[in-house]
């Protein structure tokens, strides 16, 4: 079964439980009652999480310990089955979920991360002025009224070609694609959904829809892949290495206050910098350029 689904509304929850996510039954005035969840409520929407910790740290609670393997089935194939003692919660979402997340505190070990795409993204010092300039420069800036009803109708008129769509098929070049990338035959459906979502907004279609490699389409799947890699690699390595990579050449102890501004604690960002210095990622020279006192140290990134 193909499920194809197109966001056009969109939602931001701070916390959510197992049963804030797939719902609950209440018995009222002793006649049950079914509460339903985020996943229902928002079925063909996108549903934002602020922080991907939250999330974990659910998963963890007694009330929440089945959200993981409610998130692993509604994001894999849309189906969410509950049984409780007053009856049983059972429908098909198309929920997307967004969220965020420092890359030091994700864990790929739960096979929640292969229901996921990926945007690595660590800024330079270059663009985290951009992106501070775009802060201060869209206060009180509102959308453009015009622009927002032509992506509502663009929005509409996809929703509404897609309730034709019989069949989807991916063209040869397009797995051969992923082949010469070696992507894993479990991640396969993940670049399947990213393919087709291409094609559906950038391409007309009828009755079927055929999913065709271009440049561009080629580009997004080698970059998500690049993305994936990295953070497989170790998130924390990634992130260090690419706040190095900037820095080379700088004081230990600048390098050590950036990653401090990403949310390292001090002995975190010395304890990983120890390691890659062990494993000849890096290199720690001793300036003695300056006049008296203790000579710096400086962080060199060994290619």
């Amino acid at each position: 079964m193909v499920h194809i689904a197109f966001l056009a509304q969109q939602t931001l929850r701070l916390v959510l439980t197992e049963a804030g996510y797939v719902g609950t039954i209440k018995g009222v005035e002793g006649e049950p009652v079914v509460i339903y969840g985020a996943a229902y409520e928002h079925q063909e929407s996108i549903l934002g999480i602020d922080e991907f910790a939250q999330l974990t740290n659910s998963m963890k609670m007694e009330h929440s310990i089945n959200l993981d393997t409610a998130m692993l089935t509604s994001l894999d194939t849309g189906y969410l089955n509950k049984r409780l003692a007053m009856g049983k919660i059972r429908y098909v979402t198309q929920l997307t979920l967004w969220t965020g997340s420092q890359p030091s505190r994700f864990d790929l070990s739960s096979g929640l991360g292969r229901r996921l795409m990926f945007l690595f993204f660590i800024p330079t010092a270059e663009e985290e002025a951009m992106i501070r300039a775009a802060r201060r420069a869209g206060k009180n800036v509102r959308a453009p009224a015009d622009k927002l009803n032509d992506i509502r109708h663009d929005v509409t008129d996809i929703m509404t070609k897609l309730k034709h769509v019989t069949k989807v098929k991916f063209s040869r070049e397009f797995y051969m694609v992923l082949d010469k990338m070696g992507i894993p035959h479990y991640e396969e459906d993940l670049y399947e959904r990213m393919a087709l979502g291409y094609t559906i907004s950038t391409h007309n279609f009828g009755t079927e829809i055929e999913v065709k490699m271009d440049e561009r389409l080629k580009m997004l799947i080698n970059t998500s892949n690049e993305w994936r890699n990295e953070i497989k690699r170790g998130s924390e390595f990634s992130q260090a290495v690419s706040v190095i990579k900037e820095m080379t050449n700088c004081p230990l102890t600048d390098v050590k206050k950036r990653l401090s501004n990403m949310g390292w604690t001090w002995q975190k960002s010395t304890d990983i910098i120890n390691i890659m210095a062990r494993q000849g990622l890096v290199s720690i020279v001793k300036d003695k350029s300056g006049v008296g006192g203790r000579p710096k140290e400086i962080i060199i990134i060994n290619e």
